[in-house]
């Protein structure tokens, strides 16, 4: 079975990232595709999001990148999702990252571990909101970027900056990863700066921006706070219609690319 690898990377925090990587996920999974969600981000919200209990774990992405041994399936979790799995992340992450830094080949040890993987049609892996160990790997491991961008200034120069680092990851460790696109979040039509920022992202980006966009929208603030995903929380709202949309768009760009 062919698997496309999706990094949901952005440096700059508060762009949208897990909810993107948990929502997208939920939706190609209600779509009929098998999915993997992988968290590698120690704050651990994709579990959470999932409404699992993601604080006493035996295994979990860390215990597994650790480990190198064990078989990367002992990790994954069922969900309540028909389609969904996820192989959780957790706050000892932070440790066995530091424990990274003195393995040789530390940025290929995900990737080795997911060769092993041929259940799914598409992994979905979140990353934390930096340009670290944890996040090298998972840019290491997948073959398409994704890239959530807020409507900020800050977190469009932020995407400008990952752009060149996805091309050093080419240069320097002849991997070859491509950017899927650059997702606009929290995007506001009564705004003018909304409007500015993604014309400025269309301009730089061209045909890499998706034409469906996320809107800011309390319900998906909601979901989180209620530990669910937009599609169980409330299925009727611009939220939910957003990402449901999005996850067309995806597939149609995986299939032509």
């Amino acid at each position: 079975m062919k698997t496309d690898i999706i990094a949901v990377t952005n440096q700059k925090g508060g762009v949208g990232k897990t909810t993107t990587a948990l929502n997208t996920a939920s939706a190609l999974a209600k779509r009929g595709k098998s999915v993997l969600l992988i968290d590698m981000d120690p704050q651990a919200h994709c579990g959470i999001g999932l409404g699992l209990d993601v604080y006493y774990l035996e295994h979990h992405i860390g215990t597994i990148l650790r480990a190198m041994t064990s078989s990367i399936k002992d990790a994954i979790m069922t969900t309540d999702f028909i389609n969904l799995d996820l192989i959780p992340s957790h706050e000892d992450v932070v440790k066995i990252e530091k424990e990274l830094f003195q393995r040789r080949g530390r940025e290929w040890v995900l990737q080795r571990l997911l060769r092993k993987l041929d259940d799914y049609e598409i992994i979905i892996i979140d990353t934390p909101p930096n340009l670290g160990i944890l996040t090298e790997n998972a840019l290491c491991a997948a073959n398409w970027v994704l890239i959530p961008c807020q409507m900020s200034y800050y977190a469009v120069e932020g995407t400008f900056a990952l752009m060149n680092v996805i091309d050093q990851f080419r240069y320097e460790l002849d991997h070859e990863i491509k950017v899927l696109g650059v997702l606009p979040t929290f995007y506001d039509q009564r705004t003018r700066a909304s409007k500015l920022i993604v014309q400025e992202l269309k301009d730089y980006f061209k045909d890499l921006v998706f034409n469906q966009w996320i809107r800011t929208n309390v319900r998906l603030n909601e979901a989180q706070k209620n530990r669910k995903v937009i599609f169980d929380h409330d299925p009727g709202s611009n939220g939910a219609h957003d990402y449901w949309e999005f996850s067309a768009e995806l597939l149609t760009r995986l299939a032509t690319k």
